[in-house]
């Protein structure tokens, strides 16, 4: 597999990480308040958004050169990822949000990839 291919999944395994993680916050947190259906939109927009960038700082940092196609791949993964859970489960169900999610998604996507490529590498490893 190719470097930036393989970057790339490193940073989607990343970001899973750490939707899981953001995902069980609110769902504690959502133990002891009441959320709204609107606000758990916004919340899991946000989360989808951290996580894209996540994946692709991360792969920007694995492989550094293409910061923002890189960028671009994880949100545009990520979002993917997301539109597939939900046709899966069968909670699609193509709304304003659904866009909203994917401008959010490929954007943080973008932001993260040049961040990664621009800053002193970190303990990642290739």
């Amino acid at each position: 597999m190719s470097g930036i291919k393989m970057s790339v999944l490193r940073g989607m395994a990343a970001a899973f990480a750490s939707v899981v993680i953001m995902s069980a916050a609110v769902g504690a947190l959502s133990l002891f308040i009441n959320i709204s259906d609107e606000i758990i939109d916004l919340i899991s927009s946000v989360i989808l958004a951290a996580a894209a960038y996540v994946s692709a700082y991360t792969a920007t940092q694995i492989h550094r050169s293409k910061g923002l196609m890189q960028g671009l791949l994880c949100g545009a993964g990520a979002f993917l990822a997301a539109l597939l859970c939900s046709i899966v489960f069968g909670e699609f169900c193509f709304r304003d949000i659904a866009v909203v999610k994917a401008v959010a998604c490929i954007t943080a996507g973008a932001v993260g990839g040049i961040k990664g490529v621009n800053t002193k590498k970190t303990g990642l490893r290739h």
